[in-house]
């Protein structure tokens, strides 16, 4: 099961799923769209420092950056008078997209698949590997 958007009577499309969205929850496309997690907002109207997925490179091409698990891309600042906007990509590249483009709230849902050590267990996983020099398996001798 997945997110679906509907359109109308009819036409349900999936979108992507962003972290902090739940289930039954109301998602808004529209100019009016307020800044909360999983909405879609039009770029002019999202605020500077804001996290952002699903990012339309152009009018209408359905949001192709930042997609990937636990990917964003922040929005840097707006030009209104050229009516561009800059934004930093996960890679770190920034890129200037046209204002009218929409965008996501939020960054998208995924499992991190970095393993965090506290400090002291790296000592002793280190301590441990540096002690056995002849590469036997002591603790199996230890209990015999």
């Amino acid at each position: 099961m997945g997110i679906w958007f509907s359109r109308g009577c009819n036409h349900d499309e999936p979108i992507v799923a962003v972290e902090g969205m739940y289930t039954d929850q109301f998602v808004y496309c529209s100019k009016k769209a307020t800044l909360i997690v999983g909405n879609v907002m039009l770029r002019h109207s999202t605020p500077e420092g804001a996290e952002v997925c699903n990012v339309e490179d152009h009018v209408g091409d359905r949001g192709v950056l930042a997609r990937a698990s636990n990917d964003h891309a922040i929005v840097v600042s707006h030009n209104p008078d050229n009516g561009t906007n800059r934004i930093k990509l996960p890679s770190g590249v920034k890129k200037i997209v046209p204002s009218g483009c929409k965008e996501m709230v939020g960054q998208v849902a995924g499992e991190e698949k970095r393993i965090s050590l506290s400090m002291s267990d790296c000592e002793h996983r280190i301590e441990r590997n540096t002690s056995d020099t002849d590469g036997f398996n002591h603790e199996a001798d230890d209990l015999q």
